[in-house]
């Protein structure tokens, strides 16, 4: 049950969790790729360690993860228990020559692409904030990542709270995260109060570049999710989805 969940993880010691400084970005940088690089719908594209690290690194580059001051990392300095990079949300794609390394890039893109496609389709019965989207009020997690020792310290759930509250104080309307990891679709929508905007099932995918073949991941379990937290609605989101109803 979620109450007795966020309970148990409230007694259990927290380590201190601050804004990441320029210094911890590239150990907080492999973290994060070393442990999204094991969800379900990486893995099984098989792209190799360097080229997913260049992959990560470019869609959440250093001077934007910690120049803001939003980004997170748990534990002492200069060994992170834990980590999770924020930046506002812009709707970019790393350069070109990214996707040369391998051809798995091409269809994690294509994921990310098909639920934010999808979220915004739908966006008039979803809940999507597009208000605060227009408005340049939305914050993204691109990345994050918990080592073992932070598993144990349930470092990911006070990480996603934290995040939430830096949303919040910055001014922000929306959080959202994309994720195939069950375990951090859960902590976003049961802890921090979020929903689900959008889902693709892994297993039949249709990738239009078939880069990898029609359906990369035939064996994969679950999905990709598009979750949202919203912080707080304001009267841009509820005026933008009129907008929306009206132009249908």
């Amino acid at each position: 049950r979620p109450f007795c969940r966020r309970a148990y993880a409230a007694m259990v010691p927290k380590p201190e969790i601050r804004a990441m400084t320029a210094q911890e970005y590239d150990s907080c940088m492999d973290l994060a790729a070393l442990t999204s690089s094991q969800a379900p719908a990486i893995k099984p594209l098989g792209i190799p360690t360097d080229a997913w690290r260049a992959f990560c690194a470019a869609d959440t580059p250093k001077t934007a993860a910690v120049g803001s001051g939003l980004s997170l990392v748990a534990g002492a300095k200069g060994a992170p228990l834990g980590c999770l990079f924020l930046l506002p949300l812009v709707f970019e794609e790393p350069g070109e020559e990214l996707y040369k390394l391998h051809r798995g890039l091409t269809v994690a893109t294509e994921f990310s692409t098909a639920v934010w496609t999808d979220a915004l389709k739908w966006s008039r019965f979803n809940g999507l904030a597009v208000g605060s989207l227009a408005a340049g009020q939305a914050l993204r997690c691109t990345l994050s990542g918990v080592s073992d020792e932070g598993k144990k310290a349930h470092v990911e759930v006070a990480l996603c709270l934290r995040a939430v509250e830096v949303a919040r104080t910055r001014g922000y309307g929306t959080l959202l995260v994309e994720t195939s990891v069950a375990a951090q679709r859960n902590i976003w929508v049961e802890q921090c109060g979020g929903g689900v905007r959008a889902e693709r099932q892994l297993s039949s995918f249709d990738s239009p570049s078939r880069a990898l073949g029609r359906y990369p991941c035939p064996a994969a379990e679950g999905s990709v999710s598009l979750c949202e937290v919203a912080v707080r609605r304001s009267y841009l989101d509820r005026r933008r989805r009129t907008e929306v109803a009206l132009a249908d």
